[in-house]
């Protein structure tokens, strides 16, 4: 970038350091008239930013809008660079001739374009923090023409592009063979869920802990049960959609300590073990601070998400305090994404919920908070029965009935707090391969910015000594454009020397209108020569 040269990298021998403005031509767009615009595919093919610019870098521009007013121009195969905005210091190549709006710039080398384009992506984030302006970054073409390259051969220039598209080739194939593994991974979370929830995670556990039997646990579920009479509350609760009234036959077979049982029976008070939100919270009540209020944005499947809550004042919260949620209840999101859940961790005890989100309160000592979150995030049967249950014709929703009849595989808590802790234990084996694959991605990066770097000194492939210095191609180029500009003065020249003085066309035609033995068509068309 533009820096003093005496901190600038030595160079080889033959290398020389150049402005931008002495390798190549900077053309600033110009939007052409808003109403020229279509995508019709009428007129010349339009680059206005990022829009056009495709999803990957140096793939060339596509064609998404025309304009039938072109202004300024690019030719296909120049550099295009974003300089307005946000996206400054994005680019890519232009895959046709197009007129260029006002957000980007066409760069064309005078030098090997493939050279230029490698080097001003590797400085596009010195292009964007060199943009003007504090809320809409602009990078000019005086700043564009100051910046320093270092200049090899042209020959050299050739053989660093094509050494550095071989090695970054290399790590491109790397890259391509770890995006892979996310999903790999993401795979092997649900067979550990799939695995806990039929049995087979904790088999051997089992095997060690014959003294567990189904009959307490079962007189247990029982009593609730038979607590679990229709009250006046119950009767109230509003719904619609169908619930699955019978353990499916397809469901897997349960070890023999194991039952199936609905999420309104994991607590001792079925009246309290789901609650649906408030109605009558209104957003025009929220603020910016006071008590949260956990909305549907809020609850991911890795935990809550404060950054996306609201506020009430204390005063209006206190209106709302039958549906404040606790530390280890289970929120389950009822719209938009229907069945995603976290459990409510201790720093927001005593929040509140917004009405899209549904509450479950169990009783830990017949299931414990943490399974019940695994068994909805990992079984497969409770993720087909919300499926199957889910009302709405264009947009999912869940209620309060649908919920508490979930059936669920329940296992003693002795054994939920073993599946508990071997789920956590393959997690925590799978986030440290997934931080492995992410330490690998950044030393790949690190060495695509090193390769780079190296190619920029003139370390990367070896000099030869019979390439035509830098500084020869340097001074044809600026031998080139003093010609071009001599010829373009002379054609000025002539061209004022040539021609009448505006005095001079005027004094004519007055002339020759005067002139009576001229005649009048004769008169008209001098008149129009002379203009």
């Amino acid at each position: 970038m533009t820096e003093d040269k005496d901190d600038l990298p030595e160079l080889p021998d033959s290398w020389v350091y150049s402005k931008v403005e002495d390798v190549a031509e900077i053309i600033m767009g110009q939007s052409p008239p808003g109403e020229s615009y279509n995508q019709e595919e009428i007129g010349t093919p339009l680059i206005n930013g990022p829009v056009e610019f495709g999803s990957t870098s140096f793939s060339k521009t596509i064609k998404s809008k025309f304009t039938t007013l072109p202004t300024k121009m690019c030719k296909e195969g120049d550099l295009i660079l974003c300089v307005r905005g946000s996206t400054t210091g994005r680019m890519n190549i232009a895959g046709f001739d197009a007129c260029i709006g006002r957000g980007v710039a066409a760069i064309r080398s005078k030098i090997y374009q493939d050279y230029l384009n490698i080097f001003i992506d590797y400085n596009r984030y010195q292009i964007h923090r060199l943009g003007t302006g504090s809320t809409f970054p602009n990078v000019s073409a005086d700043i564009l023409n100051k910046i320093d390259i270092p200049l090899p051969p042209l020959n050299e220039q050739r053989r660093l592009v094509t050494k550095i598209e071989s090695l970054k080739a290399r790590t491109a194939c790397v890259f391509e063979s770890l995006s892979t593994i996310p999903a790999l991974l993401d795979q092997f979370r649900q067979s550990v869920l799939a695995a806990a929830f039929c049995g087979t995670l904790t088999a051997d556990w089992r095997e060690d802990n014959l003294y567990l039997t189904k009959d307490w646990y079962a007189n247990k579920v029982n009593a609730v049960r038979e607590k679990n009479l229709e009250t006046k509350k119950q009767g109230r609760l509003w719904g619609s959609g169908i619930s699955v009234k019978e353990v499916d036959v397809s469901w897997k077979q349960l070890p023999s300590t194991w039952n199936w049982v609905k999420v309104v029976d994991l607590g001792y008070d079925p009246d309290n073990v789901v609650q649906i939100g408030p109605m009558s919270m209104k957003s025009q009540d929220f603020t910016e601070t006071g008590t949260i209020v956990l909305n549907v944005g809020c609850v991911q499947w890795d935990g809550l998400n404060l950054d996306k809550c609201n506020y009430l004042p204390p005063d209006r919260a206190a209106d709302f305090d039958r549906y404040r949620v606790y530390k280890e209840d289970i929120l389950f999101t009822r719209s938009g994404y229907v069945g995603r859940c976290a459990i409510v961790p201790p720093e927001v005890d005593g929040s509140l919920m917004t009405f899209h989100l549904l509450r479950v309160r169990t009783s830990p000592d017949i299931c414990i908070p943490e399974y019940l979150y695994f068994a909805i995030r990992g079984c497969k049967a409770i993720k087909n029965q919300i499926e199957q249950s889910a009302i709405g014709a264009t947009r999912a929703g869940f209620n309060t009935k649908l919920l508490q009849n979930i059936w669920l595989p329940l296992p003693p808590p002795q054994e939920q707090a073993q599946i508990i802790q071997e789920i956590k234990k393959q997690f925590k084996l799978l986030g440290s391969l997934n931080n492995q694959v992410n330490d690998i991605e950044n030393t790949l990066n690190q060495l695509d910015q090193s390769i780079l770097a190296q190619a920029f000194r003139g370390t990367l492939v070896p000099q030869d000594p019979n390439d035509e210095p830098a500084s020869v191609l340097l001074e044809r180029i600026r031998a080139e454009r003093e010609k071009n500009t001599g010829a373009t003065s002379k054609r000025s020249k002539k061209s004022a020397d040539t021609s009448p003085s505006q005095t001079e066309r005027s004094t004519g035609a007055t002339k020759t209108l005067t002139n009576k033995s001229t005649p009048f068509k004769e008169a008209i068309q001098m008149e129009l020569e002379l203009e």
